[in-house]
Parts: structure tokens; sequence; C-alpha cells
């Protein structure tokens, strides 16, 4: 008996084999093509494997020339079909009984599909750009095409759904600039969108912002019955101003107005601070059962539909000013009784410490997952009355949180999973140094009655934790990061002989105790690595601001100072040291491949220091898998 005579067993092995291990498997025999063909198309273009560039992310191919040619051999084979029913070509049946293009005899397996607009572009039109046209063609389509004009991007991109009929899943990336674009994805969204989709998301560029395009009205009114999850981006895009949009005013599509209970994820976006269309509030009124809602921003024409969502648990709002908070403040007192999650993104609008407290204290259930920046004391105070319920916190640049409020919501928050202060490493803008730190003593918290550490809330059940610890006593450095003289002020001094060993020592007990952690970032890159002036500029001056924001009062992971106590954290996924004054050498490296069984990430290993220098060089020889990014000079001239 063959290990795939069992269906449910050749399902699940299918679904976690890569396209190139798929491709093998249909070649072995009959049965196995006809068990794993199914699989090999499922996803279309197949997802980037775990080692390949970042650039390639879904749904962009790696040669979508290739996957041009096959779609328009698909669409061409089509019209000849078509040109032969209706000229009653019956003379040469060998033409007839020729095999379907691949698109025809398998695009009714495909359930994901992406689809990006420039790589349907007709080939002349993409050789311009430097591109060479595949050779893929067949002896049928290379015969009878001659005659036949090729499909503009959108014709081609329409005549692909039309071929993939049971979809669950589709991703259009595409532009929508002027009157034919607009008219082509009008039709799409009418007539050519599956049935059976569940998920779609279509992001467009656009001369003209979401609240003005005629696009969106069409895409609610057109919204499927089945649908679960619906994203609409629009981008503005600077090419308008050689392109032309006709902007009359036309009647909105308003649809059949059916409630849509089984949409529960909606994302409607666009970088501007227009209003949502008229179309936007009805539609959301339609949405009985939602339950996470991003959007640009809030406005009064759509306050009270918003207010209506009554199953709504997750929001986030990408264009934040304070009418925004105001609007979103009254929106949850009057409704909104399950919203336990917000999010506001990074916003360059201004908005009041106030606003902000408003909001928070307007929450009706308690905050289960909170993403602020830039709070104020008065939203770190209400902030921290939601201990109790709080699982996630994300409070970058937050101007008003100190040591003491850090230590509060760690120690008594039970629900804690997330705990984030620093920015994620950026290398390509400028970021502040982060100032907000817990002291040491604040996260050590010793019960002073009995000399130990106090237990906290979130000991059992925190997963991430990306904060500075500072204020730790480091007798040990004598330079700067780039080996200059260290300046007044860079370091702490010890009170007492040894404090600095007791410090660390009790810190790596307090770390050692979140046995769940997953993610343990005490470091990140606040320098701008991409700048050119770094490059340009005088070296001594650039490398005294890279000296001047370095972590020197911060635990130096080295086994002597009580590295071991974080042997229990078995979870341990990544670990970050960016920017720190680390004594890491090849013995720690080793001692944490072999404690941390599911290490994947190492970084922040100095370039400047020899014992570190080894400790990279040996991981990235013993432990290719395990990434790593060295803290070099980040392009200063040497």
């Amino acid at each position: 008996m063959s290990l795939f005579d069992i269906p449910e067993l050749a399902e699940h092995v299918g679904f976690h084999l890569s396209s190139h291990d798929l491709t093998a498997c249909i070649r072995v025999n009959k049965t196995w093509n006809t068990l794993f063909t199914p699989h090999l198309w499922h996803t279309v273009p197949p997802p980037p494997g775990p080692n390949e560039s970042a650039i390639y992310k879904w749904p962009y191919f790696r040669r979508p020339q290739i996957f041009r040619q096959m779609a328009r051999e698909d669409y061409h084979a089509a019209q000849l079909r078509q040109e032969q029913e209706h000229h009653h070509d019956n003379d040469n049946d060998n033409e007839n009984n020729h095999p379907l293009p691949l698109l025809s005899r398998h695009g009714h397996l495909i359930r994901a599909l992406g689809l990006v607009q420039h790589h349907l572009r007709d080939p002349q039109a993409v050789q311009r750009f430097g591109f060479r046209e595949s050779r893929l063609q067949s002896s049928y389509f290379s015969i009878r095409a001659g005659a036949i004009s090729n499909p503009t991007d959108l014709e081609l991109l329409s005549y692909l759904l039309g071929r993939c009929t049971n979809l669950t899943r589709l991703r259009l990336l595409g532009r929508c600039l002027n009157d034919n674009e607009l008219e082509s994805w009008k039709r799409i969204v009418r007539t050519g969108l599956p049935v059976t989709l569940m998920d779609l998301t279509i992001k467009l560029d656009s001369r003209v912002s979401l609240g003005k395009s005629p696009f969106p009205p069409v895409l609610f009114s057109r919204v499927s019955l089945r649908l679960h999850r619906l994203s609409l981006d629009i981008k503005l895009s600077g090419s308008h101003l050689r392109l032309q949009l006709n902007q009359q005013t036309t009647m909105e599509e308003d649809g059949d107005g059916e409630p849509l209970p089984l949409l529960r994820k909606v994302r409607v976006t666009c970088l501007d601070k227009k209003p949502y269309p008229p179309s936007w509030p009805r539609f959301l009124s339609r949405c009985t059962n939602l339950e996470s809602l991003r959007v640009s921003s809030i406005d009064q024409n759509w306050i009270h539909a918003l207010a209506g969502c009554v199953h709504l648990k997750r929001l986030r709002l990408k264009m934040i000013n304070s009418v925004s908070l105001r609007y979103l403040t009254s929106a949850l007192r009057s409704g909104l009784p399950n919203l336990d999650a917000i999010h506001l993104d990074n916003s360059p609008l201004d908005t009041t410490d106030r606003d902000k407290e408003d909001m928070l204290s307007a929450c009706h259930k308690g905050w289960r997952s909170i993403a602020i920046p830039r709070m104020g004391p008065l939203a770190i105070q209400t902030l921290i009355q939601h201990c109790s319920t709080l699982e996630a916190l994300d409070l970058t640049m937050a101007y008003g949180l100190t040591s003491r409020d850090m230590q509060q919501i760690l120690s008594s928050s039970p629900r804690l999973v997330t705990f984030v202060t620093l920015e994620c490493d950026d290398h390509y803008s400028y970021h502040v140094n982060e100032a907000t730190h817990i002291l040491a003593t604040d996260f050590i918290d010793v019960d002073l009655s009995s000399n130990s550490l106090k237990p906290w809330e979130c000991e059992s059940t925190l997963k991430v934790f990306r904060a500075k610890i500072s204020g730790i006593p480091r007798p040990d450095i004598t330079q700067t990061f780039h080996g200059h003289s260290v300046k007044d002020g860079m370091l702490v001094q010890e009170a007492h002989p040894n404090q600095s060993q007791e410090i660390l020592h009790q810190v790596y007990e307090r770390l050692g105790r979140l046995t769940r952690l997953e993610r343990l970032e005490l470091g990140h890159e606040d320098r701008n690595t991409f700048d050119e002036s770094r490059t340009f500029d005088d070296p001594a001056d650039v490398e005294s601001g890279d000296d001047e924001d370095h972590q020197y009062d911060c635990l130096d992971m080295n086994l002597r100072s009580g590295l071991r106590m974080l042997e229990g954290l078995k979870q341990l996924r990544v670990l970050s040291v960016v920017r720190m004054a680390t004594l890491i050498g090849v013995e720690e490296v080793q001692w944490m491949v072999q404690s941390w069984p599911k290490l994947k990430r190492l970084d922040g290993l100095n370039y400047g220091e020899s014992d570190e220098v080894a400790a990279y060089k040996w991981l990235r020889e013993h432990y290719p898998r395990i990434q790593s990014f060295q803290c070099d000079r980040a392009g200063i001239s040497k």
C-alpha cells in the first residue's frame, strides 16, 4: 500500500511542499500527478521560499514575463476558438483536438491569485523598459495567433479572472489614471470577480482621492455575500500630471443593500485627509458582523455608522489628528461596546495628550491591545488603569512613559504578551534616539523585606519584550563604540565595589523568570545607516554622534556576569543587542545556540570588538540558518 493511497495524507503533505518539490512530484507517475497538480496550482504566483529575497513578496513574480506569455497564449487560443466557431471552421480535426493551454486546463484549481497590472502589459511596451519576452510559445499559438491583436493589461487581467472560477483569495495591484482604466476596473468588479471569493485586496494608483474616485462606490455595491475580508488602498500618483481622468459627477451605485454577515475584516485607506465617499457609511452599515477595521481617518459624515459597528473589536487609523480622535471618542461613548484594540499609526499630524486620554477613557470593556505613539503622561496614567486586561502594548516615542510606569505595567498585567517601547530597526529613515527606558533598579523590583525579586503578573505570559534596560554601572568600559575615549556622563558610576555585578546578576534573574519569551530586544538601530551624509560628512562628527547615542549602561550579555541564568528561555527566537556595549565572544554564542534551540536571529555583535567579530564569524560558519546583523560603521568613510 502506497503512502499516498490515503487522500487525506496526500492532502496534508502537499501543503507543506515547495513549488519546486511539487513540480518534481507530479513527474513521478500518473497517480502522483493527479494528487499533486492541484497543490502546484493552488497559489499563483507560488509563494516565495524562506530563503528568497524580500523583494519577491507575494504576489510579485520572480519572472513575470513567463506568466504573461502563458496568459497571452491562453487568451489568443480562446480568441481563435471563438473565431473558428463563428466561421464554422471544422476542416482541421487535429487543430480542434489540440490540448487546451495550461490556464484553461488548470485555472479552476487556482484558489489564491495575485496579479500585478504592469506584469501583464504588452511585451513591446515592457521591452522598452529593458525586459525580454520569454520564448515560451506553443506551436499552436505561434502558427495561429499572428493576426490577433495583443490584449491590454486590464483586458488580460479580466480574462484571467474568468479562467479562475474557484478563487477564494484575490490580490490585484494596478492603476486607475485615465478614463479607459477607470471603466476597465469598474467592469472587472461588476462582472469579473468570482462569486467564490472570500478574501479580496485591491491596491490602485489613482489621480484622485478616495472620496472623489468613482471606483470605490462600484466596488462597495458589488461585494459578494461570501466575502470575509476586503482591502482597498488608493494611492495618489504623481503621474496624474500627464494623464487625464474625467471627473464628471455620476450617480453612486448602492447595490442591493443586503447585509454582509460574513465580512469580518475591512481595510479602506488613502494617504490624504479628504472625507470618505457618501457610499462608505452605507457600506459600513451593511457589515453587520465587522470585527476589524482599518481606515485613514474618521470624519463626521460616517461617525454614526462607525458607532453602529457593535461587533467591532480592532480599529486602526493611519492619519491621526485631534479632530479624528474626538470623533473616535464620540463613537466610543455612544457605541462600539466590543472595541478593545486600538492602533494609531505614527502620523505627522498634531494630536494632544488630552485627546488621547479622553479616547482611552471612553473604552467600555477595558483595552486589550494599544499601539499609540507619542503618548504623554495623562494618556499613560489612563492606560495603566487597564493593566488587568492588557495583552499587547506598543508605546514608541512615549515621552510621558517613565521607568516607574513601565515597572507598574509589567508587574500588574496578568495577560500581557507583548511589551514594546522601541521602534523597529529601519535603516532607510531617520529615528530620534529612543529616550524611553526602564532603570535596572525598577526592572529588578526588589522586595526590601526579603531582599528577593517581587513576582510579576506577566512572568508566565510575556512573549515579546522590546525595551531598553539602563542604569547599570559598567566599570569595564574604557572606550566608546568607535574606539574613542569615554566622555563624562556616558557611564553610570558604581556606588560601591562590585555593584555592577550585583545589578547584572539581578537583571538576568528577572529576565530568566520570563520563561515564555520569544523575542528579547534590548536595543535597536537608531542610525539612518543608508544616509549618504554618513559617507561624505566629516567622519569624526558622525562617529561622535554614534558614540553619544550608544548604550553603555546596559547588560553585557557575558557568561561571567550571569548570562547562564537565561538558560530557561527555551522559546527564544530573536535576541537583539544592537547599539549596546556587550561582551559577547565565541563562548557566549556557543552557549546561546545550545541553550536556546529555537534561536533564529541574533543581532548587534559589534564590529570594533575582536571577540564579537570572532563570534559573528563563528556563527556564520557553524549556524548559517541563524540570521545575524552586525553593528558596524554603517557607511562612515574610513
